[in-house]
């Protein structure tokens, strides 16, 4: 684990400034590709079409509390292999 990653029980609680790849809130998502919750270890593929105005929402998460999120790819299908190797150089968990 770097030195600088900032984990408690698996929960990442540090600044975007300390983590190795590009880490936001869920809700600033406005590019596509393949997004990892810090939190959950879930991976979350966003299209370009679920990105476009006046298109239904692909994707709707309701949850308590920040729900921050790290770009692993900017290819929304990118397989699943290559996600967990992606998330394990970065030493971050899975669970996908």
């Amino acid at each position: 684990m770097s030195k600088n990653q900032k984990t408690t029980e698996g929960k990442w609680t540090g600044s975007s400034g300390d983590f190795p790849l590009p880490v936001m809130p869920f809700e600033e998502v406005n590019e596509p590709g393949a997004y990892l919750d810090i939190n959950t270890g879930n991976l979350y593929r966003i299209p370009a079409e679920a990105l476009r105005l006046g298109h239904s929402p692909v994707i709707s998460v309701t949850c308590n509390g920040p729900f921050p999120v790290c770009k692993l790819s900017d290819d929304p299908y990118i397989t699943r292999v290559q996600a967990k190797i992606l998330a394990s150089d970065h030493n971050l968990w899975t669970n996908f």
